[in-house]
């Protein structure tokens, strides 16, 4: 089974840092990189992500701001990347949720109830956007 972290943990271990030192310029970045990962897989589930896919992005970041000299960032995205490391890990919780038919100014579609992602069609087993596996409605 994967290794799992809370997203709002990664979240919230980027923020910390940057309050305590304040010297990463890239923190919104990671920030953003953090909020689109996918939530775990094969079923998605509430707010985990893979803590490995959040280490492989470190080690490729830092290789690349390795090779233009960008020492500092490089010190402070290790530090960052330790501090992901010791994240405990978590056991998801499955989401449940269900497609509800809207008509609005985008004409008719669906809303996941959780998040209100929206589609044009209902088939989707799981919400891509949080992961919530989807009532089945006949």
């Amino acid at each position: 089974m994967d290794d799992l972290i809370s997203r709002k943990q990664a979240m919230d271990a980027v923020k910390d840092r940057y309050y305590k030192y304040g010297r990463f310029a890239k923190i919104e970045e990671l920030a953003g990189v953090i909020e689109r990962l996918p939530t775990a897989q094969p079923e998605p589930c509430e707010d985990a992500v893979n803590r490995e896919t959040i280490l492989k992005f470190f080690d490729d970041w830092m290789s690349v701001l390795d090779e233009n000299c960008h020492n500092q960032s490089v010190s402070d995205l290790k530090i960052i990347k330790r501090d992901f490391a010791n994240l405990p890990s978590v056991t998801p919780k499955q989401r449940t949720g269900k497609w509800v038919l809207v008509s609005d100014n985008n004409g008719m579609h669906f809303i996941c109830n959780q998040c209100g992602e929206w589609r044009y069609h209902q088939e989707q087993e799981y919400c891509e956007h949080c992961g919530a596996k989807m009532e089945v409605t006949t």
